[in-house]
């Protein structure tokens, strides 16, 4: 009888969307794409037109402030998940709160943890415009725009009421008390659901950008799956599957001088190429890199 009930309210609900103009169909996620050991070779892949993932070592993960996810390194989220199941969600809650007090860039250029040598623009400008790395292609205007209509849409899929004016950027300070909560939330989830079900593909993979220096390559994280990335480092996960991001490509240090922010002027090539060994080398121990 339960059955017969669902089904015939099912039913309703579908006749009622139909009649309104609705096209309801059953929506299948894609299964996970076959997965490559080396992104070299799922890229060239890729560039074919196949779908491709790639495994990504998790001691080669950063990201564009240069925060590392594997040990010995430190990184705010990581150490949150960690300390969330071994001490609980008050000490959680404590660290992240006293990262976001102690880690509060004023500008673009103090947003790197430890790297000195930013674009000059970069001094005057928003923090969060750190994400505007050297081989991105919009300009200032179109990239500050970009990580506000992230922001927003992001807040919106997930019914919160925040904005970067008011609540702050998930990766430093100041943050309200709102947003600091939901940053906790947030990993307490996505790891409640790692030590549940085991890591879940068919979400859609972790995005990454392919930095190259010479025969070494570094997973920029972006895109989408942050949180997922920091939760799995915390969980010992070795490698994560990746998928490129913005699009399949490698980004190479020898190609510098072809950047379009190295073109625009707005990065020199010589700032270019240290913020790529910064990348690669950096090696934050402490909030804010300290």
């Amino acid at each position: 009888m339960l059955h017969s009930t669902r089904s015939a309210v099912k039913a309703a609900a579908k006749k009622t969307l139909m009649k309104a103009g609705f096209d309801v169909k059953r929506i299948r996620m894609p299964d996970p794409a076959p997965l490559y050991e080396d992104p070299l070779e799922a890229y060239y892949v890729a560039a074919q037109g196949y779908r491709v993932a790639f495994l990504c070592s998790v001691q080669k993960v950063v990201d564009l402030q240069g925060f590392r996810f594997a040990p010995p390194h430190w990184h705010p989220f990581v150490a949150a998940t960690q300390i969330l199941y071994t001490h609980g969600r008050g000490q959680a809650d404590g660290l992240l709160s006293r990262y976001y007090e102690e880690c509060q860039p004023a500008s673009a250029a103090e947003a790197y943890l430890g790297f000195s040598d930013a674009p000059a623009l970069y001094a005057d400008a928003p923090p969060h415009l750190f994400r505007l790395a050297p081989w991105h292609v919009d300009t200032v205007e179109q990239a500050l725009a970009k990580i506000q209509r992230w922001i927003r849409n992001d807040n919106l899929e997930r019914n919160w009421d925040l904005t970067i004016e008011s609540d702050g950027y998930p990766m430093y300070g100041p943050v309200s008390e709102v947003k600091r909560e939901v940053e906790l939330r947030r990993l307490a989830d996505v790891s409640k659901s790692l030590r549940g079900r085991g890591y879940d593909r068919s979400r859609g993979d972790c995005r990454f950008t392919v930095l190259r220096r010479g025969n070494d390559i570094r997973f920029i994280t972006g895109g989408g799956g942050y949180h997922r990335t920091a939760v799995l480092a915390a969980h010992g996960y070795d490698h994560i599957p990746g998928a490129f991001w913005p699009r399949p490509a490698i980004i190479d240090a020898a190609d510098a001088d072809w950047w379009p922010q190295v073109r625009r002027g707005v990065w020199t090539r010589d700032q270019a190429l240290a913020y790529v060994d910064y990348l690669f080398d950096s090696r934050p121990s402490g909030p804010c890199g300290k």
